[in-house]
């Protein structure tokens, strides 16, 4: 049972603060005096050990904490280096094998395409590609796949993300939930989200992938075998929101409705803009409050 919750919360981005024993920061390329800092302000009254690992050099350190509060509520604070144990060692070989393995199933997808031109017209070129099962820089960071349609068509329909998954990575990360099995559970292995390795999905209107109509960033969840939501933007360079907050006195922009020289699927984003937006967890509605035109498009003011 506790390897089935652990392999939920790293791949849901959810983190227990008394799951495990050591926290687990990450500092890649990091000096001594950075490791320090980035230790003592990981620390809070739950905290017993925290270690400090650097994922691209496979090395890490270990802190023993100490957290008091002082007369006045506030918090006092230090760490001082301890050894690992070997289990520690061990839980951090399997979190060192499950980064690379990441890094794997990302470039493989990377190197694919849904789009029905692709071969002629792969857009994956910003990073190389890697086949060494040695690699374990920074390299998909980013690292972009393709979809054709619109990023909120692909945050409404859970069939549509499905889709996606099921293309670039069905059975693919099969690897990585059996790397962590044999934990020993001495260490809080980060989430997905804390590694900083996501995947860029980018949409297009064409297959041609001439016509970009916005991205989505993701991490990978295996557990469901679809994604978590990180952000992204629309083809209008609005920045897509994840809550109502997000939306609520800010101003979007997009096509207007009856502008002769935009594609119909221009004319529409708007429209699946708000039906996203009503899809939104925050018990009411967004309505539009002040409307502008600015050449061919029009900004919305929304209130919720």
């Amino acid at each position: 049972m506790y390897k089935l919750i652990l392999l939920f919360i790293i791949f849901s981005g959810i983190s227990l603060p008394a799951f495990g024993q050591a926290e687990v920061e990450i500092c890649n390329n990091c000096s001594q005096s950075q490791k320090d800092k980035v230790a003592r302000l990981s620390v809070n009254s739950d905290t017993k050990a925290v270690i400090v690992v650097d994922m691209i050099n496979e090395t890490a350190l270990k802190y023993d904490t100490n957290y008091i509060e002082d007369r006045y509520g506030e918090p006092l604070v230090s760490v001082s280096l301890s050894e690992l144990s070997n289990d520690e060692a061990f839980d951090l070989d399997l979190l060192y094998e499950y980064r690379k393995e990441l890094v794997r199933v990302i470039t493989r997808a990377s190197e694919k395409s849904m789009l029905k031109n692709a071969q002629s017209t792969q857009r994956n070129i910003s990073t190389p590609k890697y086949t060494n099962s040695n690699v374990n820089d920074n390299s998909p960071i980013g690292k972009g796949i393709e979809v054709k349609g619109s990023p909120y068509d692909f945050l409404l329909a859970s069939y549509f993300r499905n889709d996606v998954y099921d293309f670039y990575f069905a059975g693919e990360t099969l690897a990585l939930t059996k790397i962590l099995l044999p934990t020993k559970g001495t260490i809080k292995f980060p989430n997905m989200n804390k590694l900083k390795l996501y995947v860029r999905i980018n949409f297009y209107s064409d297959d041609l992938a001439k016509s970009l109509n916005g991205f989505v960033s993701v991490t990978l969840n295996p557990v469901i075998k679809s994604f978590n939501i990180l952000g992204g933007r629309d083809g209008f360079k609005n920045s897509i929101p994840l809550n109502q907050d997000e939306i609520s006195g800010h101003d979007f922009i997009f096509a207007n409705a009856k502008s002769e020289d935009k594609n119909e699927s221009e004319r529409n984003e708007h429209a699946k803009f708000e039906r996203y937006s009503s899809s939104l967890e925050g018990g009411v509605s967004c309505r539009v409050v002040e409307t502008k035109t600015k050449g061919n498009k029009k900004i919305y003011t929304y209130q919720c």
